[in-house]
C-alpha cells in the first residue's frame, strides 16, 4: 500500500457519503468491512460478506424508498446495515429500527421444518453528533450504546431479534497510546485517519486496516472520485456553516428574547437548538444581573441565592 510521508491531509475523511462507502461498501475493500464486524461484533464471526442492494423498496407508492449506506450479509444468513450519520436527525433511532425491521419482513421465514427460522439483523451507526441530544435519559458523553431486545428481569435475548450499536464519535477522545482494543482502533481511524500523514505501524498488521487505508487513501482516487468527494466536502462544510450560523442567530435572538421576557419560551419558528441555548444563556445573564443588584442592597448570599436560583459559590464570586 503507497503511502506519503510529507503532506498531510493524504487519506479521505471517511465521514463523508463516497469516502465511507467506498471504504465499507465495495467489493475491492471489503476485507475492512468483515474486520470491522468482526471487532465491534462480540457474537458473530464474519468470514465473507455478500454486499446487497442498498435501496430497500417501498410496499406501496405512496412510501419513500429507504436507502441504506452499507448492507450485506454473511455467509450465515446474519445481516448488517453500517451507516455514517452526519447530521442530527430527531427521528434517527425510530429509522433504525424501520430499516431493520424491513430487513426482516424481506427474510423468506421458512427453512426445512422450521417456520420463521429467522437471521438476526445488526445495525451499526457511527453518529457526528450526540446520541444524548435526541435521546433524553441515555448517559452523557458516552462514546458506544447497544440495543437490543431482552426480557427485564431475566436478560434473557430474543431469538434473532435486531441489534443496535450506534457510536458517537464526537466523544471518541482517546490518544493512539491509550488504544486498548481493535473496537478503538476503528474509532481512532474515523476520526482521525484523514490527519494521518502515513499510516500506522499497527495498520500494517491486518487485512482491514491496510484495505481501509487503501480505500481512503486519495493519490489512488480516480479523477472523478476526487471530483465528488470535493462536491461532497464542500456540501457539509456548507450545511456546517449553515447549521452553525443559524445556532447562533437563534442563541442571539433567544438571547434577547430571554432578558425581555424572562421566561422559557422558544423562537417560533424553528430554531430549536440555538434559541434553546439562547434563551437558557439570556436567562443565566439576567439572574446574575439581578444578584449583583440585589448583592450591592445588602442581601445575605442565602436570600440571594433563592430569588435567582444561582449557587451561593457563583454569587460569592460576583
Amino acid at each position: 500500500m503507497k503511502t506519503s510521508k510529507t503532506n498531510p491531509g493524504v487519506y479521505a475523511d471517511p465521514k463523508i457519503d463516497f469516502v465511507f462507502k467506498r471504504i465499507f461498501g465495495s467489493e475491492r475493500f471489503k476485507a475492512a468491512t468483515i474486520g470491522l464486524l468482526n471487532s465491534l461484533l462480540d457474537n458473530v464471526h464474519v468470514v465473507d460478506v455478500t454486499f446487497l442492494n442498498t435501496e430497500l423498496s417501498p410496499e406501496t407508492l405512496e412510501q419513500k424508498k429507504c436507502l441504506i449506506d452499507v448492507l450485506c450479509q454473511d455467509k450465515s444468513g446474519n445481516q448488517f446495515i453500517v451507516e455514517m450519520q452526519q447530521a442530527k436527525q430527531v427521528n434517527f433511532m425510530q429509522r433504525m429500527v424501520f430499516y431493520a425491521s424491513k430487513l426482516i419482513s424481506n427474510q423468506t421465514g421458512l427453512v426445512g421444518n422450521n417456520e420463521y427460522d429467522l437471521h438476526p439483523t445488526y445495525v451499526i451507526a457511527f453518529l457526528n453528533f450526540d446520541l444524548e441530544d435526541i435521546a433524553p435519559g441515555l448517559e452523557k458523553d458516552r462514546c458506544s450504546y447497544h440495543f437490543k431486545n431482552t426480557e427485564v428481569r431475566s436478560g434473557l435475548h430474543l431469538p434473532a431479534s435486531p441489534e443496535f450499536h450506534f457510536y458517537c464519535l464526537k466523544n471518541f477522545n482517546k490518544s493512539e497510546s491509550e488504544i486498548a482494543n481493535e473496537e478503538a482502533y476503528w474509532l481512532y481511524l474515523l476520526t482521525r485517519s484523514c490527519t494521518l500523514e502515513d499510516a500506522p505501524k499497527w495498520a500494517g498488521s491486518k487485512n482491514a486496516f491496510k484495505a481501509y487505508f487503501e480505500a481512503s487513501w486519495l493519490p489512488g482516487f480516480s479523477q472523478k472520485e476526487v471530483q465528488l468527494y470535493n462536491e461532497q466536502m464542500i456540501n457539509e462544510i456548507d450545511r456546517i456553516g449553515a447549521l452553525e450560523y443559524a445556532r447562533q442567530k437563534g442563541r442571539a435572538e433567544g438571547h434577547a428574547e430571554g432578558l425581555v421576557e424572562g421566561r422559557a419560551e422558544g423562537l417560533v419558528e424553528g430554531r430549536a437548538e440555538g434559541h434553546a441555548e439562547g434563551l437558557a444563556y439570556g436567562h443565566a445573564e439576567k439572574s446574575i444581573e439581578i444578584a449583583a443588584n440585589l448583592k450591592k442592597e445588602g442581601l445575605s448570599v442565602e436570600v440571594i441565592a433563592k430569588c435567582t436560583g444561582l449557587t451561593p459559590e457563583q454569587i460569592v464570586q460576583l
